[in-house]
């Protein structure tokens, strides 16, 4: 089996800049089939997964962090990606801070929620291939995604949650998000939830991190 993959870099596998399946998904375009989105999954088992039923359009970034090379690989690919990864703490944290990464890199992103503790295998064991497309389906707008992940376990009636959540903004999405996207962000922040956030200076070398 492929277990060499996970330890750490070999000639075959540089992490930073693999793609897995993007080889297949060239060969499915020279058989005539139009590949519209990728769904971007976080392992290479899962590629397998998902191609064991039909599904040829997934990738996984080899490790959970992206880099831009392989943002670049996968904009060869398509313009529009949809972020699939597992539903576990792991997974939602990776695709939080892959997000940035991603638009950075000008790929059009959504994001599709698996159920928690579900990976995309276990998701087709058990509603099936229709009911993993249909998650795919219902993926959402990856700065909305983004912004509601930032309310977790707050009460947004509560001023000591909304300080919270305001500080998470500016910190989680402000900070990291390219400049083009941060009037559209404070726009809907002070819309949708009558909060005043800012852009923070973009800090030139990483601070050392706090809690």
């Amino acid at each position: 089996g492929g277990k060499y993959i996970n330890s750490g870099d070999t000639k075959i596998f540089k992490k930073g800049e693999i793609v897995f399946g993007a080889n297949y998904i060239k060969r499915e375009r020279k058989s005539q089939n139009p590949i519209n989105e990728i769904i971007l999954v976080e392992g290479y088992m899962d590629v397998i997964a998902l191609g064991s039923v039909g599904i040829k359009n997934a990738v996984a970034g080899m490790g959970t962090a992206l880099k831009g090379t392989q943002c670049n690989e996968i904009k060869r690919l398509s313009d529009s990606v949809i972020c699939c990864y597992d539903g576990d703490e792991a997974g939602l944290k990776a695709t939080e801070s892959n997000i940035p990464t991603l638009l950075t890199s000008g790929l059009h992103t959504k994001v599709a929620t698996l159920d928690f503790g579900m990976d995309p295998d276990d998701t087709i064991k058990t509603i099936g291939k229709e009911g993993f497309l249909k998650k795919i389906d219902n993926a959402k707008g990856a700065i909305d995604y983004l912004i509601e992940s930032q309310t977790k376990e707050l009460d947004l009636n509560s001023i000591d949650d909304q300080i919270k959540f305001k500080n998470r903004i500016e910190e989680n999405v402000l900070s990291k998000m390219p400049d083009s996207y941060l009037e559209i962000i404070i726009n809907k922040i002070e819309k949708d939830y009558s909060i005043k956030v800012k852009q923070t200076a973009k800090k030139e070398k990483p601070q050392a991190y706090t809690k």
